[in-house]
């Protein structure tokens, strides 16, 4: 379970870390939706300030809401809920497979528009991504199953004796 804990939260955190790095690629996107919104009659202000906000509001959003949902899985498995060590391991593998994503656009570019991230954003999504793929073996792990229904057993069982008392 510890080994669970610390890769999850250091993956997570290197994913937060390199959020920052796709500025450039989300801010032509937003910039984009913004000019096709003006274009449609719908006035905003100045496309390249709103563009801007967006992007800084969506990687913002993005990170503190990858944070607490890990984070509430992470104290919801130790409280022994099985389905929690699940979803934790489906979202560990699916930072993996974004890392493999990535990494196969960078060595195979498609040469066109889209953009890679700067090095030191892909150094971390890499890292985060290895680090995800052992949480993901860690969350699914049988030693890891066995933790979760032994606290919650013993949760049942401390539940069960406290209503007795109370009667």
């Amino acid at each position: 379970m510890l080994i669970l804990i610390q890769l999850t939260v250091f993956a997570v955190l290197c994913w937060v870390i390199a959020m920052p790095g796709s500025y450039s690629s989300a801010h032509k996107q937003a910039l984009t939706m913004v000019k096709d919104q003006s274009e449609k009659g719908t006035s905003l202000g100045d496309p390249d300030v709103v563009a801007r906000m967006v992007t800084i509001a969506g990687i913002a959003v993005s990170a503190v809401v990858l944070v607490a949902l890990v984070a509430g899985l992470l104290a919801l498995l130790l409280r022994g809920k099985g389905w929690a060590r699940f979803l934790l391991g489906w979202i560990t593998a699916l930072l993996t497979v974004m890392m493999v994503f990535d990494v196969i656009a960078v060595v195979f570019g498609d040469g066109g528009e889209t953009e890679t991230l700067p090095a030191w954003a892909m150094v971390a999504r890499i890292i985060g991504g290895v680090a995800a793929l052992g949480a993901s073996l860690a969350a699914m792990h049988p030693d890891t199953r066995k933790f979760v229904e032994q606290v919650a057993a013993f949760r049942s069982r401390s539940a069960g004796t406290r209503q007795g008392r109370n009667r």
